[in-house]
């Protein structure tokens, strides 16, 4: 198990990194791959979504 003390900014912010990196790890594997289809948006779309 990982410590990560989410009273802290600084806790919060490794979460964020890894959530960043698997974004762009995923990014990577669908640009890679010949059989998915994707979708471009512009930001503000994907961001109003949430």
């Amino acid at each position: 198990m990982i410590g990560l003390d989410l009273r802290s900014d600084k806790g919060w912010k490794r979460i964020e990194e890894v959530v960043k990196g698997f974004y762009k790890v995923m990014a990577q594997v669908v640009i890679g791959s010949s059989t998915s289809r994707t979708a471009i948006k512009p930001a503000s779309v994907a961001v109003s979504t949430w």
